[in-house]
C-alpha cells in the first residue's frame, strides 16, 4: 500500500507511515487501494496535520516523530531552493532577452536606434532639480506662452504708457489652439484711452473670433469643412456683392488654401503616416547605400574609457549618388501616391524632379565629388544607450587619409557636457557647452580652445546663469551681463525684465520698457462659442462693423533715437 500523504510505498500492517508520520486509513489497510497509482491520489495540502501529535504504537512515536520533521525541514528548504532558482533564471532570462532583443533592433534598425540615442540624450540633461528645462522639456505638444510688455513715460514728450498682451495656447493632440492680443495706449493727456483686443480659438471643425476695438466689436465663427458652400453663398463672392472687391482667381485662391489646410488637419494622421512610411523607406536606402555596420568596442568620452556599440555610415562617390537616386525615385513615388492631395501636382513633381537631377548632375560631374569620401561613427553607450560620441572623418579616396576629422562628445559626469573638436593640418580648435551646479547656481557655460604651434589659448564666450534660491537668470557675453527674474514652479516659468531708461536698446528718451515671458505646460484655452456665421453677415452689417474708418490713432512711441511702434 502506499501513503496518501507523500506517496512512499508502506507495509500493509502499518499504522503510520514511517516516512511523513501521516496515519495510514484503514480501506488501504485492507488493501483496497494497494495498486492505486500515488501521484493519481488528491494529496491534501503539504502543511496538513504536521502540527497535529500522530497517535503511534509504544517505542516508535519518537521516530516517526523524528522522521517526520526531518522531512518537513528537507522539503521546506527544497522549495526554498527551488524558489530561488525560479526567481534567479527569470531575471537572467529577461535581462538575456532584453539584450537579444536590443542587440536585435540595433542591428536591424541602426539609424533608428542613433536617432534615440541622440533624444534619450537631451531628455535625460534636462531633467535635474531646479533646472528650467525641465519645464520646457514639457511643451513639446500642449502649453501656453505669453508676452507682455509695458512701457512707461516720463516726461511730457513722450507717450504716457502703454501696454501689450499676447498669448498663444496649443493642444496638439487635440488640434485646438487659442491666440490673444491685447493691446493699450494712455497718452499724456489721458484724453484718448485706447484698447484693442483681438482673439481667436480653433478646433478642426470650427474657428472662433472675437474683436473689440475702440468703435467697433464683434463676435463670429466660420466652419473650414463647409468654406466653400458657404463663401460662394455669401457677400464675399464675386458673384454676389463682393464687399472684398477680389477677383474670381483671387476668391478660389484664397478658398482652396483653407480647404488644404482643413484637409491636412482632418487627415493629421494619415499624413504622419505617410511621412513616417517614406522616412522609414530613405533611411533604408541610405543604410543599404553606404553598406552601415554595427560594431561592439569602447571609446574614450571627455576622459573615461566608454563601452559602446558603433554605427558606422561611408559616404564615397559612388553611395552619395546612389543615395540621391533612391531619395529622388523614394519622393517621386510619396508624391504619385499622394498626388490627389497636392495642389498643381503635375507642375510640383516636375520642379521636385529637376532639382533633383540638377544636385545629381553636378556631383558626377565634380572632380572633388569623385575623390571623396565621409566617414560618419555613432557611439552608443551600452548601458543606456545614450549617445557618447559622434565622429566625421573627411577623406581623399586615393591616399585614404584623413584632411578634417571634428568629434562631438557626449557626456553627463555629473551633468551635460558636450565637446566639439575639429582637427585639420593647421590646428585644433574646440568648443565645449557644459553645465554646472554650483551653491544652488545651474549654469551653462560656453568656452573655447585654440591650440596652434603646440600653444593652447582658453576662452569664456558665453555663460548663462540660473540662482533658483533668488529667482534670478544671467546671461554674459563680450564682458556685458543681463539680469532678469525667474518664476518657476512644476509646470511653468516666467522671465521678467527691464530695459532702462536712454539704455542703448532704443528706448524713448524718458521711458523704460518692462518685459515678462511665460511658457506653461498648461494651455489656457478661451472658448469663445461665436453665435453668427462670418458668411452670413449682410451687407449693411459689414459696413457697420468691418468697413474701414477713421483708423484709430495709435500713439506713436518715439524718442530721440528714433524708434516707433
Amino acid at each position: 500500500m502506499f501513503c496518501p500523504q507523500c506517496g512512499k510505498e508502506c507495509g500493509d500492517n502499518e499504522i503510520f507511515c514511517l516516512s511523513c508520520g501521516s496515519r495510514l486509513d484503514a480501506n488501504q489497510m485492507n488493501g483496497s487501494s494497494s495498486n492505486a497509482n500515488p501521484y493519481t491520489q488528491n494529496f491534501q495540502n503539504m502543511s496538513n496535520d504536521f502540527s497535529t501529535p500522530a497517535f503511534m504504537s509504544s517505542g516508535s512515536a519518537e521516530v516517526v516523530e523524528s522522521k517526520r520533521s526531518s522531512s518537513v525541514v528537507k522539503k521546506s528548504i527544497i522549495i526554498a531552493l527551488i524558489a530561488l532558482l525560479v526567481a534567479l533564471l527569470g531575471v537572467f532570462g529577461f535581462i538575456f532577452i532584453k539584450n537579444r532583443l536590443e542587440r536585435k533592433y540595433l542591428s536591424d534598425n541602426p539609424t533608428k536606434y542613433v536617432f534615440s540615442s541622440y533624444q534619450t540624450f537631451f531628455n535625460n540633461s534636462g531633467t535635474e532639480d531646479n533646472d528650467i528645462f525641465a519645464v520646457l522639456n514639457n511643451c513639446e505638444e500642449k502649453g501656453n506662452i505669453g508676452v507682455s510688455t509695458e512701457l512707461n513715460g516720463n516726461d511730457t514728450n513722450a507717450v504716457g504708457s502703454f501696454s501689450s498682451d499676447m498669448q498663444f495656447s496649443y493642444n496638439v493632440p487635440e488640434n485646438k489652439y487659442y491666440f490673444k492680443s491685447n493691446f493699450g495706449a494712455v497718452p499724456n493727456d489721458t484724453s484718448s484711452v485706447q484698447n484693442i483686443l483681438f482673439e481667436l480659438y480653433s478646433n478642426i471643425d470650427r474657428v472662433d473670433f472675437n474683436f473689440n476695438l475702440p468703435d467697433k466689436s464683434g463676435q463670429y465663427y466660420i466652419e473650414p469643412g463647409k468654406i466653400r458652400e458657404q463663401a460662394e453663398n455669401s457677400i464675399f463672392s464675386p458673384a454676389k456683392d463682393n464687399v472684398l472687391n477680389v477677383t474670381q482667381e483671387q476668391f478660389n485662391t484664397l478658398i482652396e488654401r483653407v480647404e488644404e489646410m482643413y484637409s491636412k488637419l482632418s487627415n493629421g494622421d494619415s499624413s504622419k503616416n505617410d511621412l513616417e512610411g517614406l522616412f522609414d523607406n530613405i533611411i533604408k536606402k541610405i543604410e543599404q547605400d553606404c553598406n552601415v555596420t554595427v560594431d561592439e568596442g569602447n571609446t574614450t568620452v571627455n576622459g573615461s574609457d566608454v563601452a559602446v556599440d558603433t554605427v558606422t555610415y561611408t559616404f564615397d562617390y559612388n553611395a552619395i549618388v546612389a543615395i540621391c537616386n533612391d531619395v529622388k525615385t523614394e519622393f517621386l513615388n510619396y508624391l504619385s501616391e499622394n498626388k490627389d492631395k497636392i495642389e498643381n501636382y503635375d507642375e510640383y513633381r516636375k520642379k521636385v524632379e529637376e532639382s533633383a537631377d540638377e544636385l545629381i548632375s553636378s556631383i558626377t560631374e565634380s572632380s572633388q565629388a569623385k575623390n571623396m569620401v565621409i566617414v560618419v561613427k555613432n557611439h552608443m553607450r551600452k548601458d543606456n544607450n545614450e549617445i557618447a560620441k559622434l565622429e566625421f572623418e573627411f577623406k581623399n579616396s586615393s591616399s585614404n587619409s584623413a584632411n578634417v576629422k571634428l568629434t562631438l562628445e557626449f557626456s553627463r559626469d555629473p551633468y551635460m557636457n558636450i565637446k566639439i573638436t575639429g582637427t585639420s593640418g593647421i590646428f585644433t580648435a574646440s568648443a565645449t557647452l557644459y553645465k554646472e551646479v554650483k551653491d544652488g547656481t545651474v549654469s551653462y557655460v560656453l568656452s573655447a580652445d585654440l591650440n596652434k604651434g603646440g600653444n593652447t589659448e582658453s576662452q569664456e564666450i558665453a555663460r548663462l546663469d540660473y540662482d533658483d534660491a533668488n529667482g534670478k537668470l544671467k546671461l554674459t557675453f563680450g564682458g556685458n551681463s543681463y539680469v532678469c527674474d525667474v518664476k518657476k514652479d512644476k509646470n511653468s516659468v516666467e522671465f521678467s525684465f527691464d530695459i532702462p531708461v536712454n539704455s542703448s536698446y532704443g528706448t524713448p528718451s524718458g521711458s523704460s520698457v518692462s518685459i515678462k515671458i511665460g511658457v506653461s505646460s498648461e494651455p489656457e484655452m478661451n472658448t469663445i462659442n461665436a453665435q453668427k456665421n462670418l458668411f452670413g453677415i449682410t451687407k449693411e452689417e459689414y459696413e457697420n462693423v468691418f468697413s474701414p474708418a477713421e483708423s484709430p490713432s495709435i500713439p506713436s512711441i518715439a524718442g530721440n533715437n528714433g524708434m516707433s511702434l
